[in-house]
């Protein structure tokens, strides 16, 4: 490559892959979430007019209105965060006891040759 090569012109940066990589990326982050927002309204708009139009009974599907107002009422009361963080702390415990066991269980089997023998037989 020579210098006249390397030159820097108006084309050259207007049409530069980093430039449109960057705007690639932007639109990129962005776009999945305004199909996010699409995708909730529209959900929120076929629910309300399911609902007008009584094509699903009331006792079937409540509105969304009553929905998220109990929603917010049950994030407000004490007892049910209560359940609900000692639900996650289980399920996390758990998760930890499950992760350590197979790790260990997977390093014995890759350790021991006789284990390793025993697992790779097709049943």
């Amino acid at each position: 490559m020579t210098l006249v090569d390397l030159r820097i012109t108006a084309d050259n940066v207007s049409a530069s892959p980093a430039l449109r990589r960057t705007g690639r990326r932007l639109s990129g982050r962005v776009e999945p979430v305004l199909w996010g927002v699409f995708g909730l309204a529209l959900t929120g708009a076929i629910w309300y007019f399911l609902r007008a139009w009584d094509v699903i009974p009331k006792s079937g599907l409540p509105g969304p209105g009553p929905t998220f107002r109990g929603a917010v009422d049950l994030i407000g009361n004490q007892q049910f965060r209560t359940a609900y963080y000692d639900t996650i702390g289980a399920w996390a415990e758990s998760l930890v006891l499950a992760s350590v066991s197979a790790i260990g269980f997977g390093l014995a089997v890759g350790w021991v040759p006789w284990l390793a023998r025993s697992f790779s037989t097709p049943m």
